[in-house]
């Protein structure tokens, strides 16, 4: 996810597939590794990077379920290409779906 930010509606349960995914929850960086959970509250910011060389898998579980497959056709999209996402874009079509960009500067990532 390009840009941090907080779900105002659902809980989301992170499930560690492959490789080490650092996530940032409410200021506090953790690892998530194969077989490894994470719960994250509705309303708690966050977000994710890969900090390693290797391809890294996490499958997330929202409750209630609310994304529609066309969140992540556009993300897709908007991702797509050599150059890092544009963050506003991305923002854009986070709030469509009911996802919200945190503030600049809050520290969600890294």
């Amino acid at each position: 996810m390009p840009v941090p930010h907080h779900h105002r509606d659902w809980e989301k349960t992170v499930y560690g597939m492959e490789g080490t995914t650092t996530f940032m929850v409410a200021g506090n960086r953790v690892n998530v590794a194969p077989g490894e959970t994470l719960f994250i509250r509705a309303a708690v910011i966050h977000g994710f990077v890969n900090d390693t060389e290797g391809p890294t898998k996490v499958l997330c579980v929202l409750t209630p379920s609310v994304l529609s497959p066309e969140y992540f056709r556009e993300m897709a999209i908007a991702m797509e290409g050599p150059a890092p996402p544009d963050p506003k874009n991305s923002g854009e079509i986070m709030n469509r779906y009911g996802l919200i960009p945190a503030p600049a500067g809050s520290g969600a990532v890294r």
